[in-house]
């Protein structure tokens, strides 16, 4: 606990450095992405479901766009 912040493990898969978290109101998903691996990360907290997409270039961060989806 940090300033009466409780923290959970979501995903412990491995990775590189998992970075840049952004929480997604509407799906309840958390994404996230690991640079060096070229990867974006989604993950639904309360089920425990995970899904990644390997990408052609390196993520450097996550933005919800203002029609749906992300970017």
């Amino acid at each position: 606990m940090i300033g009466g912040a409780q923290f959970s493990v979501v995903h412990a898969g491995p990775m590189q450095v998992g970075e840049c978290p952004l929480w997604h109101p509407a799906e309840r998903n958390l994404y996230w992405v690991d640079i060096g691996s070229f990867t974006v990360h989604r993950t639904h907290p309360l089920t425990g479901e995970h899904r990644s997409w390997k990408l052609e270039s390196e993520p450097s961060a996550l933005a919800m766009h203002t029609h749906g989806g992300l970017v």
